[in-house]
């Protein structure tokens, strides 16, 4: 059995790494935190393009 699951928080909300797991990890997150309208207005506008559109998010 498959179960397909949306998650659409609110547009202001904050999406980005769990500090939890940036923690665990490297101690730096590795992507930018933005909201979750900036995101979806970046994906209408510039699309995925896949591991390009990846990398083009990474922070400093």
């Amino acid at each position: 059995m498959s179960l397909v699951v949306f998650c659409n928080p609110d547009g202001e909300m904050k999406i980005g790494p769990v500090e939890e797991a940036v923690a665990a990890g490297r101690g730096k997150a590795l992507y930018e935190e933005m909201s979750f309208n900036q995101y979806r207005q970046l994906i209408r506008t510039v699309g995925t393009k896949g591991k390009s559109f990846v990398n083009s998010r990474k922070g400093s």
